[in-house]
């Protein structure tokens, strides 16, 4: 008996279309993809490269944005931005995004979540924890 394991993605929208759909709303900012067992995995950035974060880290970018597309099903596992702290004893805050799931996931839907994302983003813009970051052109 043979048994065959086909972990092939069977998204509706490759990698590239997924970061493509990024770059419509987000011009100059970063997406990062990689394939995992079969699952498309993303993390999205407000930074185009190293040299716009403190110390060139991109964990210092204020947006951390990391989804998944498996079939036809895209999963957000986190959205945050990281904020000016609410308390004196805090480094910084964060802020949260509402998780979505979005079914039989398309070109369109995906900018639309993306247009929400960035929503949340210009509404936290003047509260960001290091406010020389200037997300005006992104």
């Amino acid at each position: 008996m043979k048994i065959e394991i086909n972990i092939a993605n069977t998204s509706p929208l490759s990698k590239e279309e997924v970061v493509s759909c990024w770059h419509e709303v987000f011009h100059n900012s970063s997406a990062h993809a990689q394939t995992i067992m079969g699952t498309d995995h993303f993390s999205f950035r407000l930074a185009k490269d190293k040299s716009e974060v403190p110390n060139g880290i991109m964990d210092n970018d204020p947006l951390s944005y990391r989804a998944s597309i498996d079939g036809s099903s895209w999963s957000e596992s986190m959205i945050s931005m990281l904020v000016k702290p609410t308390t004196v004893n805090l480094v910084y805050s964060s802020v949260k995004l509402r998780k979505k799931t979005v079914k039989n996931v398309d070109h369109q839907k995906l900018v639309a979540r993306f247009r929400e994302v960035r929503k949340f983003v210009m509404d936290n813009a003047h509260n960001l924890k290091n406010p020389l970051f200037d997300i005006s052109n992104k």
